[in-house]
């Protein structure tokens, strides 16, 4: 269902066109979800939904925009760039642009591109099912892409509005979902496909309910997602650094959820934290959630930070470097500051040249790669839990997540075995022995006995 830009230039073979629809999606997992829902509101509507490939005519050809960054901009360009030529090839096909970058730049997007249907409505299937002329449903369903996990989007929009950040301006105010919507989407996940483990999603999934009338908080959401049996593992991402330490126990405490907290940090010093409009807290909230790793023993902490914000000198750099190697968290991600226009930090002084910036996050998953191996050594021989995904039957192996890895961000578990494992124990969550590691690979043993 995923597409690439580079991977979008494959020949082009001429056909008869096909009554059918596809997609192509891109972006982060909310649009992975709003593709889902997607595919199954064309399905129940009389669609033959089949995946994306350019020797294939379509009737209907939906794009799945992203517009947070530049540089998903510039996939979207590069995609449509393709389709002018898929769309030469077979002009009957209906090719509709929608989504987050297709309602930022709806303009301009539709005058380079005339042939082409843009649905700019940020309510993406409500405006999908008007320009079709389907049926609407009050709960959207999913058609998910992976048998075993499902992403949840809980809310859609920020009330935070960092410096940097588009999304405010793109998706709007931050709006729940309510609690009676969320469960029954669960609900009609698992009766559909063996899922085990869901993963809540926002742009912030600390704030859930704050905006609701009955005031139905995070807490209260995956208490009750906990109370449904068939459900095993949930896992929330996307928490900000607001809440206190008594927040992350009491989500912890909660049966089933994973020991796996993701709390986009952005950066430590408090000079970039305020241009960024972030929360400056002092060291002792990161001081906070690394003591509950003496309650959850195999608790992860994966944060992001951006290098080369404007006004990052050598002095502030180093300060988050140090906090890699004083923390030492499980996982980390970087990205380089990117001035999106429209952004205060657009405007700002200090910018700092592509080559600053490029070093900089080098240099920083450098430092997290060797802290990173080093952590995940300490796994070695341990015993965990494991959700088996896939089977490899000429490798023999298994691979998976346990509790430490989220799907599409952190590397997945390779699991040997004897061959006496057949397929049907994909979906199944086992115990593994930790039998080598290093920053990004770790692999195990089932523990047969």
């Amino acid at each position: 269902m995923k597409y690439k830009a580079n991977q979008l230039s494959s020949k082009i073979n001429c056909k008869t066109s096909l009554q059918k629809a596809s997609l192509i999606n891109m972006g982060c997992p909310k649009n992975q979800v709003l593709a889902e829902k997607i595919i199954f509101l064309l399905q129940q509507n009389g669609f033959l939904y089949e995946a994306f490939h350019f020797s294939k005519p379509f009737d209907y050809l939906f794009v799945n925009t992203c517009g947070f960054l530049a540089s998903a901009r510039a996939e979207t360009d590069s995609v449509l760039q393709q389709l002018e030529k898929y769309k030469r090839c077979f002009p009957s096909a209906k090719i509709v642009v929608l989504g987050c970058d297709a309602s930022y730049r709806a303009a301009q997007l539709s005058t380079s591109y005339p042939d082409f249907t843009f649905l700019s409505d940020r309510e993406v299937l409500s405006s999908i099912t008007r320009f079709l002329k389907m049926e609407s449903r009050s709960i959207p369903f999913q058609s998910i892409s992976n048998q075993y996990h499902a992403y949840l989007q809980i809310a859609e929009g920020c009330d935070h509005h960092c410096s940097y950040c588009l999304i405010p301006a793109i998706k709007g105010k931050y709006e729940s979902v309510s609690q009676k919507v969320l469960i029954q989407q669960i609900k009609n996940i698992l009766q559909r496909f063996s899922v085990k483990e869901i993963i809540l999603i926002a742009q912030d999934t600390s704030a859930y309910g704050h905006d609701l009338t009955d005031r139905q908080t995070l807490h209260d959401l995956v208490c009750r997602m906990a109370e449904i049996q068939e459900l095993e593992w949930i896992r929330c991402l996307y928490l900000y650094p607001t809440a206190d330490l008594s927040f992350f126990q009491n989500l912890l405490s909660i049966r089933k959820v994973v020991p796996y907290l993701d709390i986009p940090l952005q950066h430590v010093s408090k000079k970039i934290l305020r241009a960024m409009n972030r929360p400056y807290r002092d060291d002792s909230f990161i001081d906070s959630l690394f003591t509950l790793k003496k309650q959850y023993p195999l608790l992860t902490i994966r944060t992001t930070f951006i290098v080369g914000f404007p006004g990052e000198t050598e002095y502030e750099y180093q300060e988050l470097l140090d906090a890699l190697q004083q923390y030492q968290f499980d996982r980390v991600g970087f990205f380089a500051f990117s001035a999106e226009p429209g952004t205060k930090a657009e405007m700002m002084e200090g910018s700092l040249s592509e080559e600053i910036k490029a070093y900089r996050l080098k240099k920083a998953y450098e430092t997290q790669r060797s802290l990173a191996e080093k952590a995940n050594q300490t796994l070695l021989h341990q015993r965990i839990p494991v959700l088996i995904e896939k089977y490899d039957p000429i490798r023999k192996q298994f691979t998976g997540r346990s509790y430490r890895e989220a799907p599409d961000i952190d590397p997945q578990v390779q699991i040997k075995t004897d061959g006496s494992y057949p397929r049907k124990h994909c979906g199944q969550i086992k115990m593994m022995e930790v039998t080598n590691a290093d920053a990004y690979t770790i692999k195990g043993r089932l523990i047969t006995e």
